[in-house]
């Protein structure tokens, strides 16, 4: 998730440049897409599978 005060001054571009600059070629990510928060179970853990449905629709 992004601060405040970046919301709106940093684009998906800037992030993916970024990685290009730090990380190795294979680690850095192609695609990169905000939202506000990530699904959570119960116990606080991200809920992976659904994030990966959501993406194949």
């Amino acid at each position: 998730m992004l601060r405040q005060e970046a919301r709106g001054q940093v684009t998906e571009q800037d992030i993916i440049a970024w990685c290009h600059e730090h990380m190795a070629v294979y680690k850095a990510p192609r695609v990169v897409q905000f939202v506000e928060a990530l699904p959570k179970s119960g116990s606080g853990k991200v809920m992976w599978r659904l994030l990966q449905e959501q993406e194949g629709t």
